[in-house]
């Protein structure tokens, strides 16, 4: 006599074998970094400007290596906060590209886009929150794909420097 139990395992696998596509692999995305960033927005944020963070990353779901994140700014800006208040920042659409490299020589590429903005009065620190979307990559990234958050904090002291964080998935 068959167990229910084993119909229902096979049952099971005959779907597994019937729609592969069903049954993917997710990974956890967890990435920190820190480096350098350089800017063509001289005094303040400003529409057309490009900000490049780029440093040493770690975390889950891909191996220790470095990070390339390009923010090129649209138009237009919009106050936060009340307005007139005289240390108030603004914000910026921004989008464009990003590259994680790893040690070994694989990369991982996504589009963002999102909000860069200035903490205070022009010429202060800003940040960048964001989403992401993975559109490949190279070696074991290559059919990679994905979505997630992205965040960037940046700083105009002479250091200028840079610190990411990004959170999602990978498929």
């Amino acid at each position: 006599m068959k167990s229910q139990w084993t119909g229902s395992v096979t049952l099971l696998i005959a779907l597994m074998l019937a729609f592969p596509a069903v049954v993917s692999a997710q990974t956890d995305l967890h990435v920190t970094g820190s480096g350098s960033v350089d800017t063509s927005c001289l005094v303040t944020l400003t529409e057309n400007c490009t900000i490049t963070a780029t440093g040493s990353m770690s975390g889950a779901g891909i191996n220790p290596g470095t990070f390339t994140l390009r923010i090129d700014t649209g138009s237009p800006h919009t106050l936060n906060g009340y307005p007139g208040w005289p240390s108030q920042g603004f914000c910026i659409p921004a989008s464009m590209q990003g590259i994680l490299a790893e040690t070994g020589g694989d990369t991982l590429q996504f589009n963002h886009v999102g909000l860069v903005c200035e903490e205070g009065m022009p010429g202060s620190d800003y940040q960048y929150n964001g989403t992401f979307r993975i559109t490949g990559g190279t070696g074991r990234f290559s059919t990679a794909t994905g979505t997630g958050n992205i965040v960037g904090t940046f700083t105009r002291d002479a250091a200028n420097r840079a610190l990411l964080d990004i959170r999602g998935a990978i498929q």
